[in-house]
């Protein structure tokens, strides 16, 4: 079997509420009681908890059993958690051997979405309850504050992976580099050229590299469409993650 694949991993009800806790206790750890005007205090994301949460759980050696995971009940409303959670720092292969190894006892559909989804979110929640406990978290821990400060405080690098040249050359699009003096885009083309497809790799690469920064973007659109008598009218689409 291959890489196990972890793209629309639904949250389980209440993920984000439980985590609460323990984001409050790291931010409580990591920052001082005050600051200087040009330093700004850590904001932990909710990737952040995720994938240090999902680390924990799968530390643990105990046996897991098909029926304590199908007991975690899916969110209804299909919120489901953020790719970037698992494709950080090129983690994939590391996040699918430690799922193998702790489940290659059992007999698990890995295509499965739903129970994919029950599996991540049980890994969670038994690693958010360990860090949770005594002095777990303070042991758990081996980073400095201070690189935490840089990372949070510092506006992302947005140079975006928009596709590929000849011979597999990336092309890439620099939005915010010093070098490039504006910045406004115009995307064109005729019906079925790819406009929308670029504008989603564009929503997604921004998406990826901001959103475990202190500047995450979301997205504000005005696109026009032509009714029947072929006057424009405006319509105003928000998509935010």
């Amino acid at each position: 079997m291959g890489t196990i694949t972890l793209q629309n991993i639904r949250q389980s009800e209440g993920l984000m509420e439980a985590l609460v806790p323990l984001k409050s206790k790291l931010e409580e750890k990591l920052n001082l009681k005050e600051y200087k005007a040009e330093n700004k205090p850590i904001s932990i994301s909710n990737n952040l908890l995720q994938r240090l949460t999902l680390s924990a759980g799968l530390s643990l050696s105990n046996k897991r059993t098909l029926g304590e995971v199908e007991k975690i009940a899916i969110s209804k409303t299909g919120l489901r958690i953020h790719e970037t959670t698992f494709s950080r720092f090129d983690l994939q292969d590391t996040w699918s051997a430690l799922l193998k190894l702790r489940y290659n006892h059992l007999d698990i559909d890995w295509s499965s979405a739903s129970l994919k989804s029950r599996i991540i979110n049980y890994e969670m929640l038994q690693g958010l309850s360990f860090l949770l406990e005594n002095d777990n978290l303070d042991n758990w821990l081996n980073v400095s504050a201070s690189s935490l400060t840089k990372s949070h405080s510092t506006i992302p690098f947005l140079n975006l992976t928009i596709g590929s040249y000849e011979d597999d050359i990336p092309a890439n699009l620099n939005l915010n580099g010093r070098n490039i003096p504006n910045t406004q885009i115009l995307i064109a083309g005729a019906t079925g050229s790819g406009k929308s497809n670029l504008l989603a790799v564009l929503m997604s690469e921004i998406r990826g590299l901001t959103v475990e920064s202190a500047y995450p973007v979301n997205f504000l659109f005005f696109a026009t469409q032509p009714i029947a008598t072929g006057s424009p009218f405006l319509k105003l689409t928000k998509i935010q993650s």
